[in-house]
């Protein structure tokens, strides 16, 4: 498991750093036996956070010092229809040997010219890319084994560059 920092957070865009962003949780991350990590978000006041329910959201500075602080061991963002951004969660797609499945490398070259935030998932195995866009949402159609989102989930982020 990947266990992010203030300084790894840095590589966070700023667009989605910037104070008045209100869309971050903090996240207890738990290894579970069977190698899934257990994710529990929890505004940095140490109460539960929903995804439902903006007001237990928070800024990017208050979260990372609730992390700091132990509450929590990770950063988490919320998406939302109002935030023009698809998130791609690509599980289990970095090999042992550090290199990335075909199915990864090609999401990566596709999406190159949306100038996408790509970053290592907490499990350390997979890839997650941001990619923001204008307008109406596009369509959603991932190949099997990968899962989009634009609104409705949160996204435990690392920092850490792919």
């Amino acid at each position: 498991m990947l266990y992010p920092t203030r300084a790894t957070y840095q590589c966070v865009p700023e667009e989605m750093r910037h104070p008045r962003v209100k869309r971050w949780v903090c996240f207890q991350c738990i290894p579970q036996p069977d190698g899934k990590i257990s994710k529990h978000p929890i505004h940095p006041t140490g109460r539960p956070a929903s995804i439902s329910d903006c007001r237990t959201w928070s800024n990017f500075d208050d979260c990372i010092t609730a992390t700091e602080w132990c509450v929590g061991n990770a950063c988490g963002f919320a998406l939302g229809s109002d935030y023009k951004m698809v998130f791609i969660d690509l599980d289990h797609c970095i090999l042992s040997d550090g290199s990335i499945t075909p199915t990864a490398a090609k999401y990566i070259e596709r999406l190159a010219p949306a100038n996408p935030y790509i970053e290592r998932s907490i499990s350390g195995t997979g890839i997650h890319i941001f990619v923001w866009f204008t307008g109406t949402r596009p369509p959603i159609h991932p190949e099997p084994g990968v899962e989009m989102y634009t609104e409705g989930r949160f996204a435990v982020i690392t920092g850490v560059p792919l």
